[in-house]
């Protein structure tokens, strides 16, 4: 493999995953700090209906579901502009390293699922 190939490679692997961060990072942290008050909240409905609280379902209601929640919607949409944009990174790497196009492709095919 020549050296431009390699480095057009690490290149789109570095934006795919710089972007994906980016998106996925903002929703993990509203999952996060969603979890606090949902966890207060399921503290006071258990409280409400049977006059007793229990930790484990009050952090596995309140925190632990927001946090998935937001994390997996977050996981999709970072999967999916990865996706647009990759096509776009495709032809300006190509172009710049002088490598064809169909290789970066088959690569960015290839780590589309991890």
């Amino acid at each position: 493999m020549a050296a431009n190939e390699d480095t057009a490679f690490i290149e789109l692997g570095r934006r795919r995953s710089r972007l994906h961060v980016l998106i996925l990072t903002p929703f993990v942290i509203v999952g996060v700090l969603s979890g606090v008050p949902g966890y207060m909240l399921a503290r006071e409905i258990q409280f409400a209906i049977w006059q007793v609280s229990w930790v484990l379902l009050s952090g596995l209601v309140g925190f632990v579901v927001p946090a998935v929640v937001f994390s997996a919607i977050g996981q999709a949409i970072a999967r999916r502009m990865v996706r647009v944009r990759t096509r776009a990174w495709i032809g300006e790497l190509a172009e710049r390293h002088g490598v064809a196009r169909d290789k970066l492709e088959q690569i960015a095919g290839m780590i589309e699922h991890f």
